[in-house]
């Protein structure tokens, strides 16, 4: 069972990039050992690259995500990513859109 999850889009206007597309979450600092899930498409094939951070520890380095215009991420067909954190690792999504579009992305942060 997800200890939490955190669920958004992120809209880009136009090219740019986003350092942190969870900031702002209460669940981006682990408390306990967890295991972590995330799930994420983009609206235009190409557009957007992801890199993942957890603590120190680099998961993802300009990750190409499938376009899913209309849809959220499904369980478990675009849930790419699965990474353990330990208690006091702060988790991290950068994003770098090449031109507009949406970062839809769910993480579902569950205890060890």
């Amino acid at each position: 069972m997800p200890a939490g999850v955190i669920q958004r889009d992120t809209v880009f206007a136009a090219a740019g990039t986003n350092s942190n597309v969870l900031a702002g979450s209460q669940f981006t600092l682990i408390t306990e050992p967890s295991v972590i899930s995330q799930g994420m498409t983009q609206s235009v094939a190409g557009n957007i690259a992801i890199g993942i951070n957890v603590g120190n520890r680099m998961i993802v380095e300009q990750g190409a995500l499938p376009p899913l215009s209309t849809l959220q991420p499904i369980i478990p067909d675009t849930f790419y990513f699965t990474y353990p954190a330990l208690p006091g690792e702060q988790l991290q999504i950068l994003a770098v859109a090449a031109a507009a579009g949406t970062l839809r992305h769910i993480t579902q942060i569950a205890t060890a």
